[in-house]
């Protein structure tokens, strides 16, 4: 073999190695969540907005060594029920929630996507370099099937309070953070005019251990909702 047939026999293998090595989960991915309209955000975190009030989004981490593994978690939120949650935790939620390193998600009611559609060990997907774009049709497929027409319907205030207060499979609050959740469900109730006793009332068999799970040690899960209830919209 001549010296410039290797050359060129070299450098092909190393074009092909190069696009090899471009191929990864999120550009295997990104096309397919354009398609259900959601965009990216930040790295691995995705948005759909055209909800009416409330924002849906698509968050995976990728772990293990080397981050080998997907997971997925979904979404809602209404953005002024988030802020107002989000203040709510840093005033009653606990000493951890008044520091400045304290980063919320944007959302405090989510879904495990691996949990519900039976991903595997930990809702995780095993990643594959040669089947990346197998395994991004499968994340890509059980959400349009399996996630997206459940949450479909939450499109207001009044939805999305009555989904908060369920324990639905696909959304079941011991997956939620469960003082963010309460915030959220305090403030659309509030919102849509429901009487201070009935919030109460509703919340109030949720306190433990769900409220109280996302709270600082030395918080009260009753003394928190009843904080919220009084704050200011």
């Amino acid at each position: 073999m001549s010296a410039a047939i290797f050359d060129n026999s070299t450098a092909y293998a190393a074009r092909q190695v190069s696009q090899v090595a471009k191929i990864t989960f999120r550009s295997t991915l990104e096309p397919g969540l354009a398609d259900l309209g959601f965009h990216r955000v930040e790295k691995f975190l995705y948005r759909s907005d055209g909800h009416g009030a409330i924002q849906h989004f698509l968050e995976f981490q990728l772990w293990g060594g080397p981050l080998n593994y997907v997971l997925c978690d979904f979404g809602m939120a209404s953005a002024d029920g988030h802020r107002f949650a989000v203040e709510c935790l840093k005033l009653y939620g606990g000493v951890s929630y008044s520091w400045e390193n304290w980063v919320p998600r944007v959302f405090g009611v989510w879904c495990q996507v691996g949990r519900f559609c039976g991903w595997g060990p930990r809702s995780s997907l095993k990643l594959n370099k040669s089947e990346m774009h197998n395994i991004s049709d499968r994340a890509l497929r059980d959400i349009r099937d399996m996630i997206l027409p459940k949450a479909k319907a939450v499109t207001s205030l009044e939805a999305f309070a009555d989904q908060i207060l369920k324990d639905e499979p696909w959304l079941p609050w011991i997956t939620s953070h469960g003082a963010m959740r309460a915030a959220e469900y305090i403030y659309a109730a509030r919102r849509i005019g429901t009487d201070p006793s009935t919030i109460l009332s509703a919340i109030e068999p949720r306190a433990h251990p769900d409220v109280k799970s996302g709270l600082g040690r030395n918080v009260d899960a009753f003394a928190f909702i009843e904080s919220v209830l009084s704050h200011r919209l």
